[in-house]
């Protein structure tokens, strides 16, 4: 992984101008269009994410989770349920 790419998910991550509030607010449209969808059986968020910069911090790197990643999953996940309090959200 290039350091640029490093750099831009932990930009995305902690929401560096604005970038997680507009994937939220995505996810929350998303949400309101799909809720009624017989189908649906939940909403991935995000398949593999890294939360972290490697070049940064190799620590957080191995282990973004709490630092990274919780805070993130929590802002999109209440914008969800916002819209849709019934169906899944896989983290």
């Amino acid at each position: 992984m290039s350091r640029d790419v490093s750099k831009f998910q932990e930009d995305f991550f902690t929401n560096e101008r604005g970038l997680a509030d507009e994937f939220a607010k995505m996810w929350q449209e998303v949400g309101r269009f799909m809720r009624y969808e017989p189908n649906l059986v939940g909403y991935e968020i995000l398949n593999e994410p890294i939360g972290a910069n490697f070049y940064k911090n190799v620590v957080h790197g191995l282990a973004p989770n709490s630092k990274f990643l919780l805070p993130f999953y929590q802002k999109v996940y209440s914008k969800i349920r916002k819209v849709d309090k019934n169906n899944l959200i896989f983290f």
